[in-house]
């Protein structure tokens, strides 16, 4: 009897002791995969919780699931349009009627700012508080969820959107299989002179145009490749995401470390390794910063026509910046961010021994950002935009799709 009662001891602490796998889940994941309102491009632990591989702090659908006692109701799903995919239908008196009721025995009414379930059955509102959703903490109203536009929240997390500042990087990750495409425009004229209205204040001028692509081969590796009509530069890099900003873990940043290597004329001339870490903090989803110091090699010409007087520090053959950012986000989709990008050590650039200065106006909505930019520097590629800065101010911008 006691190697009976031995064994089965033994068996429960080695159960006890086995860490499930992954795909142990709750079943809460299961349950919104099987919601037939589910938006099929939302998927994974990152859901509900603030880090995408799960535990730790829920984000905000996730605190309002659990507060709604893990049910997916008409009026959560209306909250979340992001999160679910339903129809809707103008009301005449200026409302919306949003169908999220998988047996059509209720529908929500949106009039102004809140939101309103209507029981088809009884052919009445079930009480005012109905209309609101309780959070962990506070009460939150199902209006001001859902007052804004749908936006991937891995995305637009914090006041950067996308995965730039503006040729700085955020340090946000890509999980595995993400994909993430870029398309930025400088154009060459400056902004600020005699001529500029009638040249549409730079927008009729030539651009430097770049290309690229981000996918994320694990939840902490991923690959980038883009490509510049400036020189006809290609960039291939990687970046390693060390840490990802948990406030109630031990990770009060996001940390990322990248390394690459671009060429001149698609890849066979002038390689110029870089090296970058990047460290950024978001203070809730109001405003951001970001310090990304990075080191690049290679970046004097020695065949330049220069004069020796138009050229920077020539004696050195590398280039050492510390890149600044900051972001604020004025409303739910839109933020204003700015970098500074000064070079502290080596070469320090042709013509002009500028730091490099951008501010833009980023516009997110889902998996989607468009960024206007007025920047000092043309190029977009790493080691080209820690060296070269210029005197006067020029637009473009920058479009991001996430397509993952």
């Amino acid at each position: 009897m006691k190697r009976v009662t031995s064994l089965a001891c033994g068996l429960v602490l080695l159960l006890v002791s086995v860490p499930l796998p992954a795909s142990a889940l709750p079943p809460f994941l299961e349950l919104f995969r099987a919601d037939p309102f589910r938006n099929p491009a939302v998927d994974g632990c990152g859901t509900c919780h603030v880090a995408p591989g799960g535990g730790g702090p829920r984000n905000e659908f996730g605190q309002a699931f659990a507060a709604n006692q893990m049910e997916f109701t008409p009026l959560l799903r209306a909250a979340y349009p992001d999160r679910f995919s339903f129809t809707s239908t103008p009301l005449g008196d200026g409302g919306v009627a949003l169908f999220t009721d998988p047996d059509n025995r209720a529908v929500v009414v949106e009039v102004g700012d809140q939101q309103y379930l209507l029981d088809l059955v009884a052919r009445g509102v079930p009480g005012l508080e109905a209309a609101t959703l309780a959070a962990p903490s506070t009460s939150v109203p199902v209006a001001e969820a859902s007052s804004t536009s749908p936006v991937d929240p891995v995305t637009a997390e914090g006041a950067f959107f996308g995965s730039r500042i503006v040729n700085l990087p955020n340090g946000k990750g890509l999980d595995r299989g993400n994909v993430e495409f870029l398309i930025g425009h400088r154009f060459s004229q400056p902004l600020f002179t005699s001529s500029s209205p009638a040249g549409l204040f730079g927008l009729d001028s030539s651009a430097t145009v770049t290309f690229g692509a981000q996918v994320g081969l694990t939840d902490w590796l991923s690959v980038s490749a883009m490509r510049s009509n400036l020189d006809r530069t290609i960039e291939v890099a990687s970046a390693l995401q060390i840490s990802r900003q948990d406030d109630r873990g031990p990770a009060p940043l996001s940390t990322q470390f990248r390394i690459g290597v671009e060429g001149r004329d698609n890849l066979r001339e002038r390689f110029a390794p870089f090296m970058q870490f990047v460290a950024a903090r978001s203070f809730g989803d109001r405003f951001s910063l970001a310090v990304a110091p990075g080191v690049a090699f290679n970046t004097f010409n020695e065949d330049t026509f220069f004069p020796a007087d138009l050229l920077f520090d020539e004696d050195h053959d590398y280039t050492a910046s510390i890149g600044l950012g900051a972001g604020l986000r004025v409303l739910p989709t839109v933020s204003v961010v700015a970098e500074y990008v000064p070079r502290v050590a080596g070469f320090k650039g042709e013509l002009f021994d500028r730091p490099a200065v951008s501010v833009g106006i980023q516009k997110a909505t889902f998996r989607h950002t468009f960024e206007f930019v007025i920047s000092t520097a043309r190029p977009l590629t790493t080691a080209q935009y820690m060296v070269n800065g210029t005197d006067t101010f020029k637009v473009g911008f920058n479009i991001y799709r996430r397509l993952r």
